[in-house]
């Protein structure tokens, strides 16, 4: 497996928000807010 770390560029920025929401579920849900990055 081979990981890059480049800029974001607008046409990904959406995909990245998705999955940054994505894996604070949980702590939201543990918290009951759900304004959680």
């Amino acid at each position: 497996m081979t990981v890059q770390i480049r800029r974001l560029d607008a046409a990904r920025a959406g995909e990245v928000l998705t999955l940054q929401r994505a894996a604070y579920v949980s702590e939201a849900r543990l918290y009951h807010d759900p304004e959680l990055p």
